[in-house]
């Protein structure tokens, strides 16, 4: 019934995408420079200019046909002719000129920078992968997303209440009366799109291991959004792992990579760029400003939501983002930790001992860690020395603990950039050997968090926490308070060395 109303949809409204203007201007121009562009390029870093140009090489090539359906930018272009290619650019709407609502333009835009990326990391990994043709690969990728993109255009007013609704699956439904992937298959079969399209969003039943990678690539970029430390991404990446049959850490560690690089050649600049927030805390997903609000009447709040939950402290970054008022929403754990940084911030003489110092005691103490550690490089930076242990015996060797950075393994990695890790039953077999041993001689368990504590770009320390001596694990919700709490300290150091210090 779904596909049904997709296949309804899509005959009230246009097939056709916006291209952004930064996508098309250079193709626009009449200047003679304009003729030196390699126009497949362009094609293929726009969804709105690959779906115009397979629409139209592929328009007398049903499955009736026995025509072979084109998947790449460059044989659409030898097929129909430089010249027709460049006549489609001049009949392609502009997103600048024709999204008029408000906050339209940046959802959009939002959609072509993830569908961008999207393409950019599918194209990375498939190279790794022995992939031959990926301009094969390169459209179909780009075009992974056109259902979401067209609802954004032409029927912005549910889209807008969909995000609102904080972006749901089961909303897509509700709100539109179809999915966004079978609007997608409905574009796909309507205008005889490459048939990886559609593959890539039925992945569940398909035995395609290009389009499980897709599916995976794509999830991920739009989890992302939200934060990159979303529980649900750990599924995506062992399940990229084992199509690619490589490591998962290895797989964490080149989509951060490929992230990166991306935002760097990334033209859309009225979208998110997805490394900005490779931050060491939880987002929440966007909200519109209360002005967008029917009338001039404020939003009631709604009983049923607690602000006082633990689960109101992954707000903080997103809101700050979005220019929210965050002071009915944070939580009061994570204000309490705020003031403490600030109340040192504010005195004659502030110092980085201090603030390490009220770090580990708000681990300790307001977060409710029993072993907490903080493990200072050396003056050479050869050794991880533990200069602060509350929760651990004096007498222990733990309490004194020196770890070799070069025999450091897994600690070694996680000094190189800002990042968090917590290790437990489920994946600790994995890092075992990547451990070093005095490390598991003394501490004694399976179950402990690590991160990098970075001061104005460089490693300075390593903060581990346990639950040692209680019956209880680490929780997920013990793994954000941890990061998140680090990650505002950092921030405060990193301000106090480049004002005060």
């Amino acid at each position: 019934m779904s596909i049904e109303n997709a296949g309804l949809w899509l005959e009230r409204h246009s097939g056709d995408l916006a291209a952004l203007y930064v996508s098309i201007v250079p193709l626009r121009s009449d200047e003679e420079t304009s003729r030196d562009i390699k126009i497949s390029e362009y094609f293929q870093s726009d969804p709105a200019l690959a779906l115009a140009l397979l629409k139209k090489v592929n328009a007398s090539r049903p499955p009736s046909s026995g025509k072979e359906i084109v998947s790449s930018a460059q044989a659409a272009i030898s097929l129909l002719g430089e010249k027709v290619a460049r006549e489609l650019i001049l009949e392609i709407e502009i997103a600048e000129q024709s999204l008029q609502q408000q906050q339209q333009l940046f959802f959009y835009s939002q959609i072509v920078n993830r569908s961008y990326h999207a393409n950019q990391q599918y194209l990375a990994w498939a190279r790794l992968s022995g992939y031959h043709q990926l301009d094969d690969y390169c459209l179909p990728a780009l075009l992974y997303f056109i259902g979401e993109a067209l609802c954004c255009q032409h029927d912005f007013t549910l889209y807008r209440q969909y995000i609102e609704s904080g972006q749901k699956p089961e909303s897509e439904q509700s709100l539109f009366g179809f999915t966004f992937k079978h609007l997608t298959l409905a574009v796909a079969e309507k205008f005889n799109l490459p048939l990886l399209i559609a593959q890539a969003q039925l992945s569940e039943t398909s035995k395609s291991q290009q389009a499980r990678l897709l599916l995976n690539i794509a999830q991920i970029c739009q989890t992302i959004e939200h934060g990159w430390y979303q529980v649900e991404l750990e599924e995506n990446y062992q399940q990229l792992a084992d199509i690619l049959s490589i490591p998962e850490q290895r797989v964490i560690t080149g989509f951060h990579q490929h992230a990166v690089e991306f935002s760097r050649i990334s033209p859309f600049q009225h979208a998110w760029q997805p490394a900005s927030r490779l931050l060491l805390v939880a987002d929440s997903i966007y909200k519109f400003p209360i002005t967008l609000n029917a009338g001039n009447e404020k939003p009631k709040p709604d009983p049923k939501k607690n602000p006082q939950t633990n689960d109101t402290i992954a707000a903080t970054s997103a809101s700050n983002q979005s220019g929210q008022n965050t002071s009915n929403t944070v939580d009061q754990l994570y204000q309490k930790i705020i003031k403490s940084a600030q109340a040192i911030l504010k005195q004659e003489n502030p110092s980085q001992s201090q603030l390490l110092q009220s770090l580990i005691k708000q681990l300790y103490s307001t977060i409710g860690l029993p072993r907490v550690c903080l493990f200072l490089h050396s003056r050479d930076r050869k050794i991880l020395q533990n200069r602060m242990a509350p929760g651990v015996d004096k007498a222990s060797p733990f309490a004194t603990l020196q770890l070799p950075i070069e025999q450091a393994g897994l600690l070694k990695t996680l000094m190189l950039k800002p990042q968090a890790i917590h290790l437990s039953d489920k994946n600790f077999n994995k890092y075992m050997t990547l451990l070093p041993a005095r490390l598991l001689a003394c501490n004694q368990t399976h179950d402990f968090m690590a991160m990098s504590l970075f001061i104005a770009g460089k490693p300075v320390a390593l903060v581990y926490a346990d639950r040692y001596g209680e019956n209880s694990n680490l929780s997920d919700q013990d793994f954000r308070n941890f990061k998140q709490t680090i990650a505002y300290y950092a921030k405060a150091l990193t301000w106090l060395q480049k004002n005060i210090a």
